[in-house]
C-alpha cells in the first residue's frame, strides 16, 4: 500500500518576519527498492507546478517498490 507523507521544511524568515518553509512530500511503496529525490523551482508564470503536480499524479499511481521524495 502506499504511503504519502506531507512535510514542512522551515527555511527562515523573509524581511516581514513571516516564515519561509518548503513543503515535502514522500511517496513510499513501503516495499524495498530505490530511492529517487525530484526538485523543482517556480517563478510567476511558469507551468513549473502543473508539469510536478501532473508527475507527482503519476508516481503515486504507478510506484511499485521503493519511495520518491518531491
Amino acid at each position: 500500500m502506499i504511503n504519502i507523507q506531507k512535510d514542512k521544511i522551515y527555511i527562515g524568515n523573509n524581511i516581514s518576519d513571516n516564515e519561509i518553509n518548503i513543503i515535502k512530500y514522500v511517496i513510499d511503496s513501503n516495499i524495498e527498492g530505490k530511492n529517487i529525490y525530484i526538485q523543482s523551482g517556480m517563478h510567476g508564470g511558469e507551468v513549473t507546478h502543473w508539469i510536478q503536480n501532473k508527475l507527482f499524479n503519476i508516481l503515486k499511481n504507478k510506484l511499485k517498490r521503493g519511495k520518491i521524495t518531491f
